[in-house]
């Protein structure tokens, strides 16, 4: 009998842990629910605070009445949205009632604090473009040499300055920048080092690249079937006076200015770029006794435009440097890859010539077309070369369709290179990150009558023409529309 109770108690007080334990994994499991729950809703929490900051920092930025306080907008580690103020301004008070009326508006006050600074976005965005063109003007960077980099730290309210943590990676030009930024903005800047350069994630396909838009990628009238690649873009160019951008590609792409052009992203989405907006921009239409092979492709999507024309472009000063397979001398060995090879100006002027090119000299090019040549036992990619002749005045034909001809008379320079029809407008550039001119025409060796993608000898030889930088340069400021550009 007593067994018996005891195997009785023994069962009960078994069913009683089951149950407890049974009950302890239901609270666990709630108590686990209602975590994932907290944390997808803190998630979500955050995406819409970041997405708040965005749209709250872009109404901002865009308020002309706020400019000289606005200090920007960030994320604080407590996740509340800041916005910095001048408030020792007297029109401090204003502007701070503006951005909480905007925040109102936007119903995200709750979740905004006005904080004090001392400079304005404005100034901090000038102090970074400072220093970069100081940087421009003293450091040749790049084959070696490390640059200095920069940007803003809103939440600091300052411009960081990254320099190389190796002093003996430091130039006299390195030495130049930091005692003009000692002398003239060291309030506005705080250092941080680094120990290696960045480097790029793949952006570019052998055609086309993502933004920011660059030379060398391939460039489409709109109007173009998918496959084809019109003509390609040479270097991104900025209005002094405007400060609007520009592809410089050639002229021959479009002569009746009347185009508006499109290229591919890395996945061969097409997206769209702008116009030959102004007549005058295509000098291959201004003065038919003096003809540059050169016009200039207005990016209207710098800020993102509304549906259908895509998602904006962001800008940049250089080109898609793409590699070679073919040497053409064996002191001009073809190119490296650089996605992003930087352009930091156009070659000086030789004197006394009006040429900024001279014979021998090596120079290179990235030519959308040849870059992307689907062959691969067919030279491809980019290419170096000697500049053969310098000042030639050259008629081409061009055949803007079966049965008509012209013949244009341009001004431009001879060199070896490799390019295909598709390549026109495409960089050419030198070793020192200096612009020489953009891809012309090709002359088809050996006597023949009919220049051939599919011919090797057609494709690289020293019969390729290519017009001046400094001559485009020129004759944009003096034509009629007065436009002075500068490679940005």
């Amino acid at each position: 009998m007593k067994h018996w109770l005891r195997s009785l108690t023994a069962l009960a007080s078994i069913l009683v842990l089951a149950s407890v334990f049974v009950g302890q994994l239901a609270r666990d499991a709630s108590a686990e629910a209602n975590q994932e729950k907290n944390q997808i809703s803190e998630e979500i929490g955050q995406a819409e605070v970041w997405q708040g900051a965005g749209e709250l920092n872009y109404w901002l930025e865009s308020d002309a009445s706020i400019e000289p306080d606005f200090g920007g907008v960030w994320i604080a580690d407590n996740g509340r949205i800041q916005v910095g103020l001048i408030e020792t301004r007297d029109s401090s008070a204003r502007s701070r009632e503006v951005i909480l009326n905007i925040a109102a508006d936007m119903r995200i006050s709750e979740g905004v604090d006005v904080v004090p600074v001392q400079f304005s976005w404005t100034t901090l965005n000038q102090t970074r473009d400072a220093i970069r063109e100081l940087q421009h003007k003293y450091i040749d960077y790049g084959n070696g040499v490390w640059p200095i980099q920069m940007g803003i730290k809103t939440d600091l309210n300052k411009v960081q300055v990254d320099i190389p943590a190796d002093e003996s990676k430091f130039t006299d030009g390195h030495h130049a920048v930091l005692s003009e930024i000692e002398k003239h903005y060291k309030n506005q800047v705080f250092f941080e080092t680094y120990s290696a350069p960045a480097v790029y994630q793949s952006e570019c396909n052998p055609w086309y690249c993502d933004s920011p838009i660059r030379g060398g990628v391939g460039l489409k009238k709109t109007s173009s079937g998918s496959g084809d690649i019109d003509c390609t873009a040479g270097f991104i160019v900025k209005g002094v006076a405007s400060e609007k951008r520009f592809i410089l590609t050639a002229g021959h792409c479009d002569f009746t200015s009347s185009k508006t052009w499109k290229t591919h992203t890395l996945n061969y989405s097409e997206k769209y770029i702008g116009g030959v907006i102004y007549s005058g921009h295509n000098l291959m239409n201004f003065d038919p006794s003096d003809r540059v092979d050169a016009m200039l492709i207005y990016i209207d999507q710098v800020s993102p435009p509304p549906p259908p024309n895509g998602n904006g472009w962001q800008t940049w000063p250089g080109i898609f440097k793409r590699s070679g397979t073919l040497w053409l001398d064996p002191f001009t060995p073809p190119p490296s890859q650089e996605e992003r090879y930087s352009i930091t100006g156009s070659a000086p002027v030789i004197a006394p010539t009006v040429y900024n090119s001279i014979v021998g000299e090596k120079v290179c090019t990235s030519g959308a077309r040849t870059g992307g040549w689907p062959w691969p036992n067919d030279p491809h990619g980019g290419s170096c070369g000697k500049v053969k002749e310098v000042g030639k005045w050259l008629p081409v034909e061009y055949k803007p369709d079966l049965s008509t001809t012209y013949v244009y008379e341009t001004l431009v320079h001879r060199a070896a290179l490799c390019t295909r029809r598709g390549d026109s407008g495409g960089p050419v550039y030198d070793d020192n990150n200096k612009a020489k001119g953009i891809i012309s025409s090709s002359g088809a060796p050996n006597g023949a009558t009919v220049f051939d993608d599919y011919n090797p000898t057609h494709v690289c030889n020293d019969l390729k023409y290519f017009t001046p930088m400094n001559v485009i340069m020129n004759k944009y400021s003096t034509q009629s529309s007065g436009l002075t550009f500068v490679l940005w």
